[in-house]
């Protein structure tokens, strides 16, 4: 997975707004396909995080408990 600040920057939808010849259109629309992306990706993220966590808690090599005998 590509590193967010990389990802951001380039992403990024951030221009010069001042600017006559910039459609207001195709900047909501590249902000909108943007932050679809972003979520998909974070979404991707944290489903193969949990999917990981999930395999290490159920995992077979869970050491046994010990106990202090006083």
């Amino acid at each position: 997975m590509d590193d967010i600040r990389g990802w951001l920057r380039k992403n990024s939808a951030l221009k010069n707004y001042d600017d006559p010849e910039i459609d207001p259109d195709k900047v909501v629309c590249r902000h909108r396909k943007a932050v679809a992306s972003a979520r998909s990706a974070l979404r991707e993220h944290l489903q193969l995080q949990l999917r990981s966590a999930l395999k290490n808690f159920y995992s077979d090599d869970i050491p046994e408990e010990k106990f202090l005998i006083s």
